[in-house]
């Protein structure tokens, strides 16, 4: 009696588990994925360029990508943050009409590249060397994201 009890609360436990990771799957497709590749600060030592790989499902709306940045701080210390954007789709200057145009897709199913520039709040000031906790996601999914900590860039690329 005793072992059909717990074969139950077992078999129980592995439903409720797989009931969870089927949420988990539901709320990104499996063949989308997004991180950061490397951070450093530009050329001007004031902004963080954050270079970002991404794979999104072919068709999918996501239009621009979020990276927020919080910089480990000395005791004692505000830590510097912030945070960037970019466009998903890579758009360039119609030599007819100088209106926008998409010239890559972006969510086409295959890797991409782009770099987000993250200015600090105002008043802020990136540390050189610096590190920190990038957290990037697709901006109309934030649920989506992908957090890295510990971090570090030195200097300009």
């Amino acid at each position: 009696m005793r072992t059909s009890k717990v074969l139950v609360g077992s078999v129980v436990a592995i439903a409720a588990a797989l009931q969870i990771g089927m949420v988990a799957t539901a709320s990104s497709a499996a063949d989308e994925s997004i991180s950061v590749a490397a951070v450093a600060l530009d050329s001007s030592k004031k902004n963080l360029l954050v270079d970002v790989v991404f794979t999104c499902a072919e068709g999918a709306k996501h239009s621009m990508i979020s990276v927020a940045v919080k910089e480990e701080a000395k005791e004692g210390d505000t830590p510097a943050e912030g945070t960037g954007t970019a466009d998903v789709d890579l758009t360039e200057k119609d030599p007819d009409t100088g209106e926008d145009v998409v010239a890559e897709k972006g969510c086409d199913g295959s890797e991409q590249r782009r770099t987000v520039t993250v200015e600090p709040d105002e008043g802020m000031k990136w540390s050189q060397p610096g590190k920190g906790t990038v957290t990037v996601s697709f901006s109309d999914d934030v649920q989506f994201n992908t957090q890295h900590s510990g971090v570090q860039w030195i200097g300009e690329v």
